[in-house]
């Protein structure tokens, strides 16, 4: 394996052990929130079980922020969200970009 100088945005201990480096998964997100239905890891901190599911602090302070619904985004925003034509498939793949 070939050496290369470390990355100058990059701490050199931090660059030295990546052969140690190992990958965490912390699983699917399956865990609703029941006041806002938000996604979470069945390993995030600071819920409540219910009788009926899981309360979050992270999302809405176990259900006591409302949040409203957002409204549907206007066009042609709207279509190239959709992901249903080569267009809006090339939009959503290089959104970031």
């Amino acid at each position: 394996m070939v050496a290369h100088p470390p990355s100058p945005t990059l701490n050199l201990t931090f660059t030295r052990n990546q052969a140690y480096w190992t990958a965490h998964n912390l699983g699917t997100m399956n865990i609703i929130c029941v006041h806002c239905h938000a996604k979470h890891w069945k390993a995030e901190p600071s819920r409540r079980r219910q009788a009926h599911g899981y309360r979050f602090e992270s999302c809405c302070k176990y259900g006591d922020v409302v949040l409203e619904k957002l409204k549907q985004l206007p066009e042609p925003l709207n279509s190239l969200m959709g992901g249903t034509t080569l267009q809006s498939k090339n939009f959503l793949k290089d959104v970031r970009r």
